[in-house]
């Protein structure tokens, strides 16, 4: 298990063991990009995921789809940081 991706909000043994399996390859996740793309929350631009955030988006059209995909690309990018500092 990896403690610091265990402190992310949201995340539990079950996803931390899917997470560290997913990586452990060394090479397989070169960028933040590419781990958002094996997340599935790729190429949307990440934002804040906060409600201000999904109300400013819903204000500006934007489909639920659009708002998790995003959100999703937010918590790609805090998890991709964590493992980059248990990796290095």
């Amino acid at each position: 298990m990896a403690p610091g991706v265990l402190a992310i909000h949201g995340v539990g043994p079950v996803t931390d063991a899917i997470i560290l399996a997913a990586c452990s390859h060394h090479g397989r996740v070169r960028s933040e990009a590419a781990f958002a793309a094996l997340a599935g929350a790729s190429p949307i631009p990440a934002s804040s995921a906060t409600r201000a955030y999904i109300e400013r988006r819903t204000g500006e059209v934007k489909s639920p789809q659009v708002i998790r995909q995003c959100l999703k690309r937010f918590i790609a990018r805090q998890l991709f940081r964590q493992l980059q500092t248990l990796m290095a």
